[in-house]
């Protein structure tokens, strides 16, 4: 039975954050069974079994998650994409959302009257990431990268990465802006954060970013619209059949709590 929306204060003011894995085949089969038929249809043209798999997840788990925000069965939910792709739910827009994946896991955002990004990366320290980062990042990202200590590299330029992701799914401008028309922190001992923007024709929204935990290997940021005020984030693992692992909050910059 779908639950009733989430409408008090509090959760309002709050921001979930839901991770599956494609290991779980209870869920798998879940999110399956309410799919639609062009869902299904875009999945079935996967040709690598985990791709379809992912499709599975992500498409089948933001229905089973979003009707327990909206009270609207799952089936029944409706979606349009934005000007730059973006989803959005159109059955209930006051309830925003977004989605990422790589690997075998997938990180789904849901909030209350306010836009989210989201972006998770698996971690892979063999790429040429000193060139990605040469291609991806502005010049001051770049200088800060160069400055961390060599243990450092690989987390600093994920967190650098995930957070840039994060903020364009955010704004949902897609790849129409630079990824060099903005700075964002990259030493990853510090709280994520929008540093500074030189984006053109798009104004940068002011923004909250938290780092959220993963698991091993994996890199994940999640950037949220500052107004009003986030009153918590959370994460959880989420199994199906509406059972999540107990939350645990994030801690959200600048003392907001």
């Amino acid at each position: 039975m779908v639950q009733s929306p989430r409408d008090s204060d509090s959760e309002r003011g709050a921001v979930h954050v839901m991770l599956a894995t494609t290991h779980e085949e209870a869920l798998l089969a879940a999110c399956d069974a309410v799919l639609s038929f062009d869902e299904r249809a875009r999945r079935d043209r996967f040709v690598v079994e985990r791709d379809r798999q992912l499709a599975t997840l992500s498409r089948g788990m933001r229905r089973l998650l979003l009707a327990r925000e909206t009270g609207i069965a799952p089936e029944a939910l409706l979606f349009r994409e934005g000007p730059y792709g973006k989803p959005e739910l159109t059955s209930d827009p006051d309830v925003r959302f977004n989605a990422s994946h790589s690997g075998d896991i997938v990180a789904l955002a849901i909030a209350h009257g306010r836009d989210v990004g989201v972006d998770v990366e698996l971690v892979r320290a063999e790429r040429d990431l000193r060139a990605m980062a040469a291609y991806s990042f502005s010049e001051r990202e770049r200088s800060d990268l160069a400055a961390l200590a060599p243990q450092q590299f690989v987390a600093g330029f994920y967190s650098c990465w995930t957070q840039k992701e994060a903020f364009l799914k955010l704004i949902g401008a897609g790849l129409s802006q630079p990824l060099d028309a903005f700075d964002v922190e990259v030493d990853p001992a510090k709280q994520p954060a929008l540093l500074a923007s030189r984006m053109t024709g798009t104004k940068a929204p002011p923004c909250r970013m938290v780092r959220i935990p993963a698991g091993g290997g994996y890199a994940a940021t999640l950037a949220m619209a500052d107004t009003p005020v986030v009153h918590r984030v959370t994460c959880a693992w989420y199994l199906g059949d509406g059972a999540l692992l107990t939350p645990s909050s994030v801690p959200v910059r600048d003392g907001i709590a």
